[in-house]
């Protein structure tokens, strides 16, 4: 059997926003002037990676969500392109660049000054039964706003391809200094719902969704695992664990999970899942 494991430190949709949230490298080198760097011993590596967040900002903005059905109650639009080709094109069927200057409604009743931010989604599959499945695209920050026109808006982070038609939903505050979950036994059951990309074989850094759970709180954590079952012969096979995830966010309707440890690539929609640590 093959084990594969990510460690927090290393998660790829940290990347996404780390130009956004916190300062450069080469900033800080510029402030501090020269900067020896040393390889940590194995002990500080772990200390390290133990003090770091339950949840970073990155792996909560880029994480698709469950949404009602008719979408989001309040949200705004990306109208426009502020480039200028030089030949003609159909700007709604062109993926917008990273940092690209655009044209946006903000939700009605919410900020236009400059400086705010905005999630960009687009809408996804629906799950009969259970909500609509939104997909974050990136964010964007207000630059400038007149009276009688769309406001000018800048793209600073991209988690999927952008579009002119993305709706624009406001940018909820990650909770901070959350704890570590605890191991528990005989936790709530689930199933996943939906998996992000709708990959063949899901691996590591992968979102998944799955269904509501009572109790179900940011930071916990489910084992996802495959059910007992008896063979043709009769003999009675027990569970076998294959992944663990960490639930980024929660809905009404559900909650988004990344998958941060694997035993098997066999996740899949239907598969089921307990929760097997829970925060405080």
């Amino acid at each position: 059997m093959m084990r594969m494991t990510i460690f927090r430190s290393n998660r790829l949709a940290i990347a996404l926003v780390g130009a956004v949230m916190a300062p450069t490298f080469n900033s800080v080198v510029a402030q501090q002037g020269n900067m020896d760097i040393a390889v940590a011993p194995v002990a500080q590596a772990a200390q390290t990676r133990a003090s770091a967040p339950t949840i970073r900002p990155g792996e909560f903005y880029a994480a698709p969500y469950f949404e009602r059905t008719s979408g989001p109650a309040n949200a705004g639009r990306i109208v426009g392109t502020g480039d200028v080709p030089s030949i003609p094109l159909t700007e709604s069927e062109r993926p917008l660049q990273s940092n690209e200057r655009i044209f946006v409604n903000v939700p009605p009743g919410m900020s236009s000054a400059a400086g705010t931010r905005y999630v960009a989604v687009r809408a996804g599959k629906t799950i009969e039964g259970v909500g609509l499945v939104m997909i974050p695209t990136g964010i964007v920050a207000i630059e400038r706003a007149q009276p009688g026109q769309a406001a000018e808006a800048r793209i600073v982070a991209r988690f999927a391809p952008m579009q002119i038609g993305d709706q624009l939903v406001t940018m909820e505050a990650v909770p901070a200094n959350l704890p570590r979950p605890t191991p528990v036994a005989g936790g709530a059951l689930t199933r996943v719902l939906w998996i992000s990309s709708e990959p063949v074989l899901p691996s590591l850094q992968s979102y998944v969704l799955v269904g509501s759970v009572t109790g179900m709180r940011m930071g916990d954590q489910i084992t996802f695992y495959r059910e007992r079952r008896t063979t043709d012969a009769g003999v009675v096979l027990p569970e076998s664990n294959i992944g663990i995830a960490q639930i980024v966010r929660v809905t009404p309707q559900g909650a988004s999970a990344l998958v941060i440890d694997q035993n098997y690539g066999a996740i899949a929609e239907g598969t089921a899942a307990r929760v097997t640590a829970k925060m405080p």
